[in-house]
């Protein structure tokens, strides 16, 4: 039974995995979330990622274990050896490929992977780092001055193929504050540019990979521009302009693979590869149609905006159970038919039903201006296990939103950072990963 899983505090079998590199940390690019803050590392809180895996039989009674071996490339971690800034890395974006290989976007220090479920990460760099000096001193300042080469391109997003991970997609924009898109097809071993913005100062701040037709990519630029490439990224359009401020980018595979643009007024979809699109206002359920676990007395109900639409959007997650092959052959459920959660106007919603509307969920906080970051539902029996991060606190639910606990296991010595990401392992949902973040207003 999913509630007895909680009982047994498997979330207290955490172990810390953190990531650095030899030079010593720079200042935290800052990535601004609608409705949140900041991104940004910091010194006084514990960064980086966890990892609940009851499966480990080094972890016991509460006791966690910090796994601190980075690899680099070339050279080793000589700096940090006492470990005081290993876990000062806030988590951009975290993804899962497989039940061992992960990737992790950090804000100061770009991407990760690991292919050992997150014992050991290895950095890869957008430009190469190898020198061809002769003598050691030459080569150690040379390989220094290009990794801070790297460190000065601010990674805002990655995708990657799900049927060949090896190939991903990175953007961001460089030192001169153009926007690029990077391809790599050796699992980020080496980049080579795809995209270069024409425009000064205009970031590529989202990525997605049709999942069916990997040869389509999908980016929106800062001020909302959508471009697409049908060609594995060799040749870029721009197909649609958003009025609103972008939050993200993807695909609905159960919903005949319906690609999406969600902003922080509203959602968007096409039907045709993005040629069109149509707007679908997020509308809230009239208070007499919410269901007993939506809030009933709450005042912030119609607080902002249009009345009866919501927004400062911040996540949509649409359920769609079962792993990649299944979900290949199950896409002709339409859109409103879709269990989807919204996190919007600092609170969570839920719907079965688009078309008539979403509700607030009861969550056990007393201060009404918490963040409200990711929320993640089981793979194998979706709602029926949902896990939802508010600032540094994990709420765990077993029935479907209707009653969350807060976790009180997460024992780590340090006060943790934000957990801006929640990753479910999708072959096991035992395994789930927290990445955490420093967020800064």
């Amino acid at each position: 039974m999913i509630l007895s899983f909680f009982d047994n505090a498997i979330i207290s079998k955490f172990f810390t995995i953190v990531v650095t590199s030899i030079t010593v940390m720079t200042a935290a690019t800052g990535c601004t979330i609608p409705g949140v803050g900041t991104i940004g590392g910091g010194p006084s809180s514990l960064y980086g990622v966890l990892k609940n895996d009851p499966n480990n039989t080094d972890i016991s009674g509460g006791t966690y274990l910090r796994a601190n071996a980075v690899q680099i490339g070339p050279t080793t971690d000589s700096k940090d050896v006492n470990g005081t800034a290993l876990s000062t890395l806030s988590i951009r974006k975290l993804q899962q490929v497989d039940k061992d290989t992960l990737y992790a976007l950090t804000v100061e220090k770009g991407l990760f992977l690991s292919s050992n479920g997150g014992v050991t990460w290895k950095r890869k760099y957008i430009y190469n780092i190898n020198s061809n000096k002769s003598t050691p001193e030459e080569k150690t300042a040379d390989t220094n001055a290009k990794i801070q080469q790297n460190d000065q391109f601010n990674i805002v997003d990655f995708a990657f193929d799900i049927s060949s991970p090896k190939t991903i997609y990175i953007s961001g924009k460089d030192i001169t504050k153009v926007g690029k898109i990077f391809k790599s097809n050796d699992y980020g071993n080496s980049f080579l540019p795809t995209y270069t913005e024409v425009e000064p100062n205009i970031s590529v701040n989202h990525l997605t990979i049709d999942p069916l037709n990997p040869n389509r990519v999908y980016a929106i630029l800062e001020k909302g521009a959508i471009i697409r490439s049908l060609d594995g990224g060799s040749n870029w359009q721009k197909i649609y302009g958003l009025i609103d401020p972008p939050v993200s980018i993807g695909f609905v595979v159960n919903s005949n693979n319906l690609l999406y643009a969600l902003t922080d007024k509203s959602l968007l979809t096409s039907a045709d590869d993005g040629t069109t699109w149509t707007n679908i206002p997020l509308k809230k359920k009239p208070k007499a149609a919410n269901s007993v676990n939506s809030v009933s007395n709450n005042n912030n109900y119609f607080n902002s905006g249009s009345p009866d639409i919501l927004s400062s959007i911040t996540k949509i997650v649409f359920v769609q159970n079962g792993d990649y092959n299944a979900l290949k052959t199950r896409q002709d459920q339409g859109i409103n038919t879709l269990e989807v959660f919204v996190i919007a106007e600092q609170q969570l919603w839920y719907t079965d039903n688009l078309a008539s509307g979403l509700a607030p969920i009861n969550l056990p906080l007393q201060n009404t201006q918490n963040n409200l970051l990711d929320l993640a539902y089981d793979p194998k029996i979706g709602t029926n296990k949902l896990m939802l991060s508010v600032d540094n606190k994990l709420l765990i639910s077993g029935n479907k939103g209707q009653s969350w606990a807060i976790s009180d296991n997460i024992r780590t010595q340090e006060k943790i950072g934000s957990i801006y990401q929640i990753v479910i392992d999708r072959q096991n949902p035992e395994i789930n990963y927290l990445g955490l973040a420093s967020l800064k207003k």
